[in-house]
């Protein structure tokens, strides 16, 4: 299973057109609901931060990523990679940085890297 957060239109059908399978969300609230139905293990996540067609977005924010990230490190699930594609690096290391903490294996690839190398 892989899930993906992403609030830009462009970027979700550039996503599924990668990954046809994969549940995108394009909300917080929508991914959370997402992980808390879902059934065994999460190959992949993709999480960006900043949604609503915002940018640097405050990580206290609920509609964030980094909400997404506080919800993981309350309730545990079995993720194989959690890629952070945000384009904003100073939440994005964050992210990263509490995931790890929390036991998740998490890496930063911007989106642009991400396209270009593809999921």
């Amino acid at each position: 299973m892989i899930l993906i957060l992403d609030g830009d239109p462009g970027r979700i059908r550039w996503l599924r057109s990668q990954a046809p399978s994969a549940t995108c969300c394009e909300t917080a609230q929508e991914l959370i609901a997402a992980l808390s139905e879902a059934q065994g293990s999460i190959e992949r996540l993709f999480l960006d931060h900043d949604l609503d067609g915002e940018m640097y977005v405050n990580s206290n924010e609920p509609n964030t990523g980094m909400e997404v990230v506080r919800w993981l490190e309350k309730h545990p699930k079995e993720i194989g990679t959690v890629v952070v594609h945000s384009l904003n690096t100073t939440a994005a290391q964050a992210m990263i940085e509490r995931l790890a903490c929390a036991g998740y294996h998490a890496m930063h690839m911007p989106f642009i890297q991400l396209r270009q190398q593809g999921l």
